[in-house]
């Protein structure tokens, strides 16, 4: 391993140690009466109900929150998520987004929040 790759792996696990409210935007509080999230809190209530994410679950929907009704592509969401070294790995996307509709969303198998745009990405749809 050369001096760069040792430099880029430090910088990417920096990056996803890094809390979500440090970033900008990071204090955003989200909240509908069914979904609550505050990302410079980290805590998501659903239904009344605090709900356990683990970081890289978090992380994901943090990012997606902060970029609300805008697609961010499988490459911009395994790059900011997991790091760069993880790029081509979508079924990492697939599995977290699987497992954060099954604990944030009313129907998982029918989306309120995380969108899929099909072979895009994803985006956070705030409710009306």
């Amino acid at each position: 391993m050369g001096n760069k790759e040792l430099v880029a792996r430090v910088r990417a696990v920096m990056r996803r140690t890094e809390l979500p409210s440090s970033q900008e935007g990071g204090g955003i509080t989200y909240s509908d009466g069914f979904l609550s999230v505050d990302i410079a809190g980290r805590k998501v209530m659903v239904n009344g109900e605090q709900v356990r994410l683990t970081p890289v679950e978090f992380r994901l929907l943090a990012l997606l929150m902060q970029n609300a009704g805008h697609i961010l592509t499988h490459r911009q969401l395994l790059e900011k998520v997991w790091g760069w070294e993880y790029i081509d790995d979508v079924d990492y996307i697939r599995i977290y987004i699987w497992h954060l509709r099954h604990k944030i969303e009313p129907e998982p198998s029918q989306p309120k929040y995380i969108i899929t745009e099909p072979s895009v990405g994803y985006y956070f749809r705030k409710a009306n």
